[in-house]
């Protein structure tokens, strides 16, 4: 057998994702667009966002002087801003030309906290972003959502006096840095897939921040900034306490879609083993209920669908899916008991959870993280495109198509990859199609459909081994190991010339890709299932 076309994700940059065999342009996918940044989940296991931070926006963050800054009911003295009065008055020091509007920036403040309820960050109109209570070394991320450029750095009110210190500010633009370029995935871990999804909105405004207004929540709840890394690496999760008595969630209310819809968010036990998650629910205070202790659901809400995902160092990826959202805007999540209750939960226990990264999507499936910081936001679609010219490599009277891939839950559309000559009339097409037990091998040749393969047995969210042979009257496809179907009469396609993450006409490959091979010659049933067995 002579394997004459491979790729298997390696190499990636603007544009372009390497092919490994033919060792030449064309075995590239060489035009890949993706309009915004996307996330992607290193080879550490961690969650790379796709975005990255532009230079130093304030001036003598580190207040070995008070120049540039100004300040009131504070001073700016032996490299700290300092914040001290008996009474509430409002103190602040701020900073003229820092911010744009609409753009995202990251703060990294040291700030002790003595008395008082700390700090908050503001622009010069008055908008606050981001409020931190608690001594320590702290990241935010907020978007600047007015014309006013002032930052700000002031006391947040409460009804007595306060003590309190800032050691060093910084303020930085975040920026996009892989747009345009194919993302590597090692959910999961193991070798690596290309990750292919649709456009997605993330409509949760503050995905990282819980301490915001924005998630509503009784005093029985108190949110803090976590000690545990979160699934980025980074120290920006939150601790949510719940006191042990009360109303144990904290929600927002969202606008209910007419469309499937799916909540996630990541999340980690503190001292108790039961989390609630609730979604578009038009009756009764029961969530859909994830059990640490034994990685399953002690409950799911009528007509939803959950699942999770095992990230390192005890987080989970929990994912509640609503096919047909209610009349009910409650969104969040609970220190819940087994059964999916909200109040009174714990037997009087004070008990915790560590939260990161919230999401919610009118899609019918969960997609890679969408970070946000004070608005809503889009990542755009991954549009693959195909090969260069494979004339000499592809073989148009026999040969084999392999693929190892899977596709997303609950994904009701067709999701291929073929090859062709450019159209439909002349193509080998390898296919999930909308049922999620279904693979399809479809062969045809000027024209007419001469093998329509289908297969009704398989997991589609799971890695499947996959392989389509073409000859002349000899057809067949093979699914892990297993020669599924044969078709004995047909002529095969003629002009093969290229490799594509669609069917020819539009409609794309969306899913995870480990390989892709194409050999010159009809395999023996041998070798196939060689090739295919998982």
């Amino acid at each position: 057998m002579a394997l004459k076309y491979l790729y298997a994700p390696s190499g990636v940059q603007e544009g372009k994702a390497y092919g490994v065999l033919p060792n030449s342009a064309d075995a590239d996918f060489d035009d890949f667009s993706r309009s915004s940044a996307g996330s992607k989940v290193d080879k550490n296991g961690l969650i790379n966002t796709g975005l990255g931070l532009g230079s130093e926006e304030v001036v003598n963050g580190d207040f070995d002087s008070a120049s540039n800054w100004e300040v009131s009911v504070a001073t700016i003295s032996g490299g700290r801003a300092i914040f001290i009065s008996a009474t509430n008055a409002y103190s602040y020091v701020r900073q003229a030309g820092v911010l744009t509007q609409n753009k995202e920036y990251e703060v990294t403040i040291n700030l002790t906290v003595n008395s008082g309820s700390g700090i908050k960050f503001q622009d010069g109109s008055g908008t606050t972003f981001s409020v931190i209570s608690e001594s320590g070394v702290h990241t935010r991320r907020f978007t600047a959502t007015t014309t006013n450029a002032t930052f700000v750095i002031a006391r947040e009110f409460d009804s007595g006096g306060y003590d309190m210190y800032v050691e060093s500010v910084s303020v930085r633009e975040v920026t996009e840095v892989n747009t345009d370029v194919p993302r590597i995935d090692y959910t999961g871990g193991g070798c690596p897939s290309l990750l292919l999804e649709p456009a997605s909105t993330n409509y949760i405004e503050y995905s990282e921040d819980f301490n915001q207004s924005y998630w509503q929540h009784n005093a029985d709840i108190t949110t803090t900034n976590s000690s545990e890394l979160a699934p980025n690496g980074r120290l920006n999760a939150n601790l949510i306490e719940y006191d042990g008595s009360g109303y144990s969630f904290i929600r927002i209310y969202g606008s209910v879609p007419s469309t499937a819809s799916t909540l996630s968010v990541f999340a980690k036990k503190g001292n108790w083993r039961y989390f609630g998650l609730r979604h578009f629910q038009a009756s009764g205070n029961d969530h859909t209920v994830f059990d640490f202790d034994t990685e399953t659901f002690s409950n799911t809400a009528s007509g939803q669908i959950a699942s999770f995902e095992v990230f390192p160092d005890g987080w989970y990826k929990i994912k509640v899916t609503h096919p047909s959202p209610e009349s009910n805007s409650i969104v969040g999540f609970a220190i819940s008991n087994s059964s999916g209750a909200e109040s009174n939960t714990t037997g009087g226990q004070v008990a915790n959870v560590h939260l990161f990264g919230a999401q919610l999507e009118n899609q019918p499936y969960a997609t890679s993280y969408i970070p946000n910081y004070g608005a809503a936001s889009t990542r755009s679609e991954d549009v693959a495109g195909s090969t260069g010219d494979l004339s000499n490599v592809i073989n148009d009277s026999e040969g084999v198509l392999y693929l190892e891939i899977k596709g997303f839950e609950n994904d009701a559309v067709g999701r291929p990859i073929s090859i062709s000559d450019g159209t439909t009339s002349n193509r080998i097409n390898l296919f999930f199609p909308s049922s999620q037990t279904q693979v399809t091998g479809r062969v045809s040749s000027e024209g007419v459909v001469v093998a329509d393969m289908s297969y009704s047995d398989i997991t589609q969210t799971s890695y499947n081994k996959i392989a389509v042979k073409w000859k002349v009257n000899d057809f067949a496809l093979w699914v892990n190991g297993v020669k599924v179907l044969t078709d004995t009469s047909g002529a095969t396609p003629i002009g093969l010339n290229r490799i594509s993450f669609d069917n020819a006409s539009g409609v794309a490959f969306r899913g995870n890709v480990k390989e892709i091979r194409v050999y010159d010659e009809a395999l023996s049933d041998s070798e196939l299932q060689k090739l295919t067995t998982l």
